[in-house]
């Protein structure tokens, strides 16, 4: 009786071994997997006249063609301004494509070790991109005041906006009463409290340089189907 005890619950141990197994393989992938159809990869060449990004995938090259269309972003989810002029792009930066075929319809920055390490910092460099680097993001990082994406919650009471950006990541944002939330370009009177901000829609939340301070919240609802009043 106690021999065939202990077979049962060891037999009980390893099954709940296996399942936090599991478990911990799907978070795991389920992290690789953040930003939806993204390729991870190493830049290898930039061509900025011709609007061509070469990077390297599994130690492969493959060349993508960046348009006006395609979006941009930073390491925290904000609209990289400079686009491919953008310091940032070096040979081994770590990125993210999103693509159509050959044209990218996405590139998500990882962070720039290269500028983030002490050793690459210059013992004259200016204070400010001192701590910039201290913290892990290169200073242009810093100029980043658009941040798109779908919006995740709203709490008119607590004037809190949680917007899901592009590279998968949820970041909320607390807005000011005088805070414009523009709905087809137009002001909404009834703030977070209108129902065009709702859960997925398209938003751009665009602050004051740095992303600290939001000044104004631009909503796209979807556009209607056919046959709908």
């Amino acid at each position: 009786m106690m021999r065939a005890f202990r077979v049962l619950v060891l037999s009980i141990a390893v099954c709940a071994a296996g399942v936090l197994s599991v478990a911990a393989q799907d978070a795991k992938k389920s992290q690789k997997q953040e930003i939806p159809g993204g390729i991870e990869a190493k830049v290898k060449q930039v061509d900025v006249e011709a609007g061509k990004l070469t990077v390297t995938i599994d130690g492969r090259d493959r060349m993508f063609t960046i348009t006006d269309d395609t979006t941009i972003v930073g390491p925290r989810g904000g609209v990289v301004r400079r686009r491919l002029k953008d310091p940032r792009f070096h040979a081994g930066l770590a990125i993210t494509v999103v693509a159509s075929g050959s044209t990218a319809k996405e590139l998500h920055l990882g962070y720039d070790r290269k500028q983030s390490d002490g050793k690459a910092a210059s013992p004259k460099a200016a204070p400010k991109d001192a701590q910039v680097k201290a913290r892990g993001a290169a200073p242009d990082d810093d100029q980043e005041d658009e941040f798109p994406g779908h919006v995740k919650s709203a709490d008119a009471t607590k004037r809190i906006l949680v917007v899901t950006l592009l590279n998968g990541s949820d970041r909320s944002f607390i807005l000011a009463k005088d805070v414009k939330i523009l709905i087809r370009g137009n002001a909404s009177k009834q703030g977070l409290s209108d129902p065009a901000v709702k859960a997925g829609a398209s938003v751009t939340v665009v602050t004051e340089p740095g992303g600290r301070k939001v000044k104004e919240v631009v909503i796209r609802p979807a556009a209607a189907t056919k046959g709908t009043k």
